[in-house]
């Protein structure tokens, strides 16, 4: 008998070895259950509770008795409402308790007070437990709740830690973005009602000065919401990728028409010594990278040279920005890809671009890093794993820099003459919209015009048509609605939604609904002409 104490005992001080390494509830239970099978040679069953519900159950099998020949014995409906029975009033019942004496297994809650954990089931074998048994019984699962009770307030102090964190993270991104909105706001407030009120006393050059000054203003607002949409698509687990094939000299020049770049003190130089390049990416995602990357390196560099570039390694891509600013203190530089950190605190910015580089790049497969001298300069880079295509290079006149026009983005191989004009019908139900569209594409396209779904079908079935840019919320009939009757009857012609919603679900709608591609408002030229090109010419795509 003394042999069998002292067995026991080892037994129930490995038991709390084995429940102080255990690292989630399952395995609390789990090494629960073995060391009862090892202490009494009995069979044992377990329902977890899951918000006041009992789960399982999960059996325990004692000498090599496979579960599945235990399953219709614990399964029965007599079984499990013992055991929901302990679970409601917190105490034993099943065999050898007074209580559903004809369960097959005596019932035992795992508990810490009041609150209930699990439901132990021990197989009767026609043998009740003595009373020194059941003392040890009850000492293992006391040490089994009380190891539950403490993995619960443990993930409560955890949980409580990631909500405080979130909060002063929420905290300080309003703090920053209510400077930051008001900044560019009361700039493109102030000088449109100066425009308004004093508009015909001002010389055409002052006049451009203050529309550049307005538009900048806009693209810097824009970007800021931009990224604050990244942020709240990566705290959802939203951030999909959407793959396609694009020329990477476009994918630069259309991320540089949305720099911030004000200053007249220093100038963008954008180098590669690739060839004609082609990769597969999500060109939104990486042109949000490239912009973030370069506006950073705008925001340290007051005066001085900023040169990007890219280049094919091993591992796809490499975007790369180098700049002769300020460079980064060596205590400062462990914390460059945080969250709302910024090496100025009185700079623009919120400090998400870079944390907001580092995710997205991350999200692909890819990777981002830095080097940086400080009063000497850095160099900013992100990896994009892709499997690059390298054609021959063709003559660009893409200009980059300051000066660079509005049609610069438009390679003079894609200009086609009248005879070749492509009509586009713009569905748009806002007339200032719909004039922004006319003037960018006007000069090389036919255009008709719906103000509503219903006229878009109509005007599909009188018309030949190339492609339409469809709006999404429209009276009358939306464009989801007006997409899905369309393909009803054409199932061919190319169809772009044209949409303020920015959400990832709200492009899966349009996609589902029968559309080709989706642009998000504002539209900007230089994208808008590539998907025209890509639908209503793609000879010219062909290298």
């Amino acid at each position: 008998h003394s042999a069998q104490v002292a067995w026991r005992a080892k037994l129930l001080f490995e038991a709390n070895q084995n429940l102080q390494k255990a690292t989630s509830r399952d395995q609390i239970l789990t090494v629960t259950a073995e060391q009862i099978v090892k202490l009494f040679r009995r069979n044992v069953v377990v329902h977890t509770v899951e918000n006041g519900t009992l789960t399982g159950p999960q059996f325990f099998p004692d000498r090599g008795i496979a579960p599945e020949e235990l399953r219709s014995q614990y399964e029965s409906a007599e079984e499990r409402k013992v055991a929901e029975w302990v679970l409601k009033n917190n105490c034993r019942a099943g065999y050898g308790t007074g209580t559903f004496e004809n369960a097959c297994c005596g019932y035992f809650s795992v508990r810490m007070g009041e609150k209930v954990y699990a439901v132990v089931g021990i197989d009767a074998q026609k043998n009740a437990m003595d009373t020194f048994d059941n003392s040890i019984l009850l000492s293992v699962l006391g040490e089994c709740g009380l190891a539950l009770d403490n993995k619960r307030n443990t993930e409560e102090k955890e949980a409580a830690a990631v909500l405080a964190k979130n909060e002063q993270l929420r905290a300080n991104l309003l703090r920053s973005i209510s400077h930051d909105l008001r900044t560019p706001l009361t700039s493109i407030s102030g000088n449109a009602n100066n425009l308004i009120a004093n508009g015909e006393l001002f010389d055409e050059e002052t006049k451009k000065r203050i529309y550049t000054d307005i538009y900048e203003d806009a693209i810097w607002l824009i970007n800021l919401v931009e990224n604050l949409l990244s942020v709240s698509r990566l705290n959802g687990g939203e951030m999909n990728l959407h793959l396609s094939t694009e020329l990477m000299e476009d994918v630069i020049a259309e991320a540089l028409r949305h720099v911030n770049r004000k200053s007249s003190e220093y100038s963008i130089k954008v180098s590669s010594e690739q060839e004609y390049l082609l990769a597969q990416i999500d060109v939104k995602l990486v042109i949000q990278v490239i912009i973030n990357i370069i506006d950073n390196a705008i925001k340290y560099t007051p005066q001085g040279t900023i040169e990007m570039g890219y280049e094919v390694v091993d591992a796809g891509i490499r975007l790369y920005v180098r700049d002769t600013g300020i460079g980064i203190p060596e205590e400062k530089k462990r914390k460059v890809f945080h969250r709302f950190e910024k090496l100025d605190e009185f700079a623009q910015g919120t400090g998400l671009g870079l944390s907001i580089c580092k995710a997205i790049s991350e999200s692909m497969g890819g990777s981002v890093g830095f080097e940086s001298e400080y009063s000497r300069g850095s160099l900013f880079w992100a990896v994009l794993p892709c499997d690059p295509e390298v054609q021959m290079r063709r003559e660009s006149n893409i200009a980059i820099g300051q000066n660079a026009g509005k049609d610069d983005l438009i390679r003079s191989g894609n200009q086609h003459s009248a005879l070749d004009r492509k009509t586009v019908l713009v569905v748009e139900d806002i007339s200032s919209n719909y004039l922004l569209i006319s003037a960018m594409l006007s000069k090389h396209y036919n255009l008709l015009h719906a103000v509503n779904g219903e006229q878009a079908v109509a005007m599909v079935k009188e018309h030949k048509i190339d492609l339409l840019l469809m709006d999404m919320k429209m009276p009358v009939m939306d464009g989801l609605t007006a997409t899905a009757e369309i393909r009803k009857f054409d199932t061919n012609i190319p169809i772009v939604a044209l949409t303020a919603h920015a959400f990832e679900s709200d492009k899966v709608a349009a996609l589902k609904s029968g559309c080709n591609d989706y642009l998000v408002k504002p539209v900007d030229k230089a994208r808008l002409m590539s998907v025209l090109r890509k639908y209503c010419h793609p000879s010219t795509l062909v290298l």
